[in-house]
């Protein structure tokens, strides 16, 4: 079980806590961190943006980047726990 609570720490803390992920480094003072999702952050800013502006792509592929981020903790998450349980369960 321990095994388990610091899997999912070391899974969901950079979810939560970074913008820039695992290895990343956020710039000290960073708003996005004070958000529940910090790497969404800018996504309010992305339908303000012009539809054909350079800057709303680049942005549009970093959120992207973001989710597929997110998806996958939460797919690891799951997938931890499902384990966690099959073990934990009497043969």
């Amino acid at each position: 079980m321990n095994g388990a609570l610091k899997g999912l720490s070391r899974i969901l803390i950079p979810l939560g806590g970074t913008a820039a992920g695992t290895y990343g480094h956020d710039p000290y003072g960073l708003s996005a961190q004070a958000t529940v999702l910090p790497g969404l952050y800018d996504l309010p800013r992305l339908n303000a943006l012009p539809p054909d502006s350079e800057e709303r792509h680049l942005l549009a592929t970093e959120l992207i980047r973001q989710r597929n981020r997110l998806a996958d903790g939460v797919r690891d998450t799951r997938d931890l726990v499902d384990r966690t349980l099959a073990a934990l369960r009497p043969s």
